[in-house]
């Protein structure tokens, strides 16, 4: 399902390309060509704006690999490469949520044997 922008004319929506590759897309209400923010071979999805609309958290999954890792990215330039990703440790567990504050993004964190919290 598409994930709107807090602007109201943005959303977010997840396009299989390229012999089933997941991506990320921004795309606006108005039409025109939706811009790809992910590149990534394996799986792209469960993106999220912040609550005012400048970052976004997404989930990752690697060709081949079942783990799955999250990644903040900056989205208020548009400029979309991989320098713009920034990785959540690894005890990190997706999905991802934003707190009102934008700055700040939450994870359930896997802790030993206690499962998750």
């Amino acid at each position: 399902a598409p994930f709107p922008a807090p602007d109201g004319r943005h959303f977010l929506v997840v396009r299989i390309i390229e012999g089933g590759n997941w991506e990320l897309f921004l795309a606006d209400m108005a039409g025109g060509d939706p811009v790809r923010l992910t590149y990534n071979p394996g799986w792209d999805g469960m993106g999220a704006f912040s609550p005012d609309g400048k970052k976004m958290v997404f989930t990752r999954s690697d060709p081949g690999s079942h783990a799955l890792y999250s990644y903040v990215m900056d989205v208020s330039s548009l400029n979309l490469g991989p320098e713009n990703y920034k990785g959540v440790p690894p005890t990190a567990r997706p999905p991802a949520a934003w707190k009102p504050d934008p700055d700040f993004a939450v994870w359930r964190v896997k802790r030993g044997d206690k499962g998750q919290r």
